[in-house]
């Protein structure tokens, strides 16, 4: 589930970025934006919005940008626990009904 967070999360942010530069908005960067969905996605189902932070500053090597991924990442963590309490690596997988 990692690996697609953080490829999910980079898509929406690059999207964002488009739809803002269509409307005219030029104020920071695509790449930040996709790193920064990819910090909140990764904050949002794990949970745990300090470890995405800095895995993704520590990935990207944009540590600069930890003042921005950080309450990015508390208020994705806060939104998603009101959605869904548990984390996604707080799930069960579905149990198979035992054969006849």
């Amino acid at each position: 589930m990692f690996t697609p967070t953080l490829f999910v999360g980079a898509a929406f942010g690059a999207l964002l970025s488009a739809a803002l530069a269509a409307l005219g908005y030029t104020g920071a960067a695509e790449p930040v934006y996709a790193v920064l969905g990819m910090a909140t996605l990764l904050a949002g189902t794990t949970h745990a919005p300090v470890m995405a932070a800095l895995m993704v500053a520590e990935m990207t090597g944009q540590y600069s940008l930890l003042v921005v991924f950080l309450p990015a990442c508390v208020v994705t963590t806060l939104v998603s626990q009101r959605l869904h309490p548990r984390s996604i690596y707080g799930l069960r997988a579905p149990t198979e009904e035992p054969e006849s």
